[in-house]
């Protein structure tokens, strides 16, 4: 039976399929990229001729300590990159030698942790209200983890050589963390440009016309533009801008790492260096090439969040006029955007994968992953997460340690393990990031042209394809040298 499903899946890759035809780079959906560098050229002229920063409170005479400015700016200086430094380096030796090395281990160890973690917040639940009913939600809390452990285990090698493939693919190639940082400090430095733009056009601040209406309301920063139709305009287009930028920020990273993961795949040799050509070839495309195919599907995103948004504005505002009808609708309006907006997500997720891989258009790169999973019986092993419990464990592992580091070199101060806890976590949430990418970078090229990664990279496919045949008995593996891997 696994000769013939090896036979089959041979055949397809010898048959044009899914997966030819993305070799030679091409141009796709370039009326978007075009769309999207005009709104950006808009507004910075917007920002450059309107935009300002909010008044300061100048209602105080006290005038700030100079010295304990310089005191604590001298703590920060050492606190912030020494948290940085603890934080990336505790998350890359995680990354680079212990997941490659004990990837079967680490899955267990998280299993058992978030066992670990609800039993301690079931009794945590019981001590502060000790009676039956907190025992019996407990006992069934406990119980209900035992079973789905039980249950997952079957799946933990296929999680296991999953990761080990994921982070070899991604250590060997370091580089896109650098790259995913510098994209995170651009889309920081666009948060507070679109900031100052938006308090400079007004958009968080009342007009003369509802101002004395609203003296009675709680007085919030963002005021509600749904009040108000200008302002409601105002606030779709500024937010439209906002979400948009940062989907293709933050698309621009996932898509150079499918990229690269797919490279490290198919062609070792040029993906084995921090910076090697696979990661700047890698993010080139996704900059030049596979722009439009970026900014459409963040478009789609950005618009579906911008409409979530608005709903719950108009949510609220129905709320403070104690308008529970209209409340309602919003209400009912906000959850369907809201997994409208899940389901774009989950597709990006995936189409994104075949962009940075094949160069392919945004719409084909979905239609063409479909396929793909559809024809090799995959479609179950794209909902397993178990290694969402690992990356989600050295984040925390990554931010608890490095908010250690704060608290001990702050003198036992909350305030410094806090600030490093924080720092902690976006560094390591960032890498991590680009793990899970890879690991579904992985599953792609597996299903895709399994031989081909064989000849990469033997032994980690031997072990995805032992873990696939355990855990998913229903998918057509492949075998080689006469034995089944």
């Amino acid at each position: 039976k696994l000769a013939d499903a090896s036979e089959e899946i041979e055949e397809g890759e010898n048959q044009k399929g899914v997966s030819e035809g993305e070799i030679t780079p091409v141009y796709h959906d370039t009326w978007c990229a075009v769309l999207f560098l005009i709104h950006i050229a808009a507004f910075l002229y917007i920002g450059v001729t309107y935009g300002s920063v909010p008044a300061m409170d100048s209602g105080s005479d006290k005038s700030p300590n100079m010295e304990d400015f310089d005191t604590t700016y001298s703590f920060l200086k050492i606190l912030i990159p020494g948290g940085i430094a603890i934080s990336f380096f505790l998350t890359y030796f995680i990354t680079a030698l212990l997941l490659p090395r004990h990837s079967k281990l680490l899955v267990e160890a998280s299993l058992y942790t978030s066992l670990f973690m609800w039993t301690a917040t079931a009794l945590m639940i019981f001590f502060a209200f000790p009676n039956i009913w907190t025992i019996l939600i407990g006992v069934g809390i406990v119980i209900l983890n035992l079973w789905y452990i039980a249950t997952v285990r079957i799946f933990i090698p296929f999680a296991a050589a999953n990761l080990k493939l994921a982070a070899q693919a991604v250590s060997s190639n370091a580089g896109v963390y650098f790259l995913s940082f510098i994209m995170g400090f651009v889309g920081f430095s666009w948060f507070a440009f679109w900031s100052y733009t938006a308090n400079g056009v007004g958009l968080f601040e009342e007009d003369d016309t509802t101002s004395s209406s609203s003296q009675n309301k709680t007085d919030d920063y963002y005021y509600d533009p749904m009040n108000n139709a200008a302002l409601g305009a105002k606030g779709f287009g500024l937010l439209l801008s906002l979400y948009w930028t940062l989907n293709v920020l933050g698309n621009i990273t996932q898509t150079t790492t499918a990229g690269v993961t797919g490279t490290w795949c198919f062609d070792k040799n040029s993906a084995s260096s921090c910076c090697s050509s696979a990661v700047t070839q890698s993010f080139m495309r996704s900059c030049t090439y596979s722009f439009g195919s970026i900014c459409f599907g963040s478009l789609l995103n950005a618009l579906v969040t911008t409409l979530r948004v608005m709903a719950q504005w108009a949510r609220d505002s129905a709320r403070n006029d104690s308008d529970g009808g209209a409340a309602l609708i919003y209400c009912i309006l906000a959850c369907i955007l809201s997994c409208i907006e899940d389901i774009i997500e989950y597709f990006n997720q995936w189409a994104y994968i075949f962009v940075g891989i094949y160069g392919t258009s945004y719409l084909e790169s979905g239609k063409r992953v479909l396929e793909l999973f559809n024809a090799r019986g995959i479609t179950a092993i794209i909902s397993n997460g178990l290694a969402s419990y690992v990356l989600t464990n050295v984040v925390l592992s990554s931010s608890l340690l490095c908010g250690l580091f704060g608290y001990l070199l702050g003198g036992f101060d909350t305030v410094s393990f806090w600030t490093c806890f924080i720092i902690g976590l976006i560094i390591s949430a960032t890498m991590m990031n680009i793990v899970q990418g890879a690991v579904k970078a992985v599953i792609v090229c597996f299903a895709d042209h399994p031989h081909r990664l064989y000849e990469n990279h033997p032994e980690g496919t031997a072990e995805l394809s032992l873990g696939i045949s355990a855990g998913f008995d229903h998918v057509a593996v492949p075998v080689f040298n006469n034995t089944v891997v």
